[in-house]
């Protein structure tokens, strides 16, 4: 799916599909770890507990650390779960795709540098 920087999804509780300009769209995890690995961006989800939250995140290389695995231990992957870098509290997190309301791409700046 070839997006501009500037595109914003959005859809409403409950929803699996996400619009832009006028075309129903489905994201996947996939889809979503693509455009964190191209810069900062801005996910609005719904909590595990009902509440929203806003989060600035990427994955793009040279801005998130180096993964130094600490224990033996593996965990099965989800599908429907994204893990990121939070920019703002510089701590990995995570967001389920089936709980994303909102997701922009945004320029990167002085407070979110390349």
């Amino acid at each position: 799916m070839l997006l501009s920087d500037t595109t914003t999804f959005s859809r409403q509780k409950g929803e699996r599909l996400l619009m832009i300009t006028g075309k129903v769209l489905e994201m996947t995890k996939g889809e979503y770890a693509d455009k964190l690995k191209q810069g900062p961006c801005e996910v609005t989800f719904t909590k595990v507990n009902g509440e929203s939250r806003v989060m600035m995140c990427t994955l793009e290389e040279g801005v998130v650390p180096q993964y130094e695995k600490k224990t033996d231990r593996t965990k099965a992957s989800n599908d429907d779960v994204v893990s990121v870098w939070d920019l703002d509290k510089s701590a990995w997190r995570s967001f389920t795709v089936s709980s994303v309301t909102s997701f922009k791409e945004l320029a990167h700046s002085e407070k979110y540098p390349r």
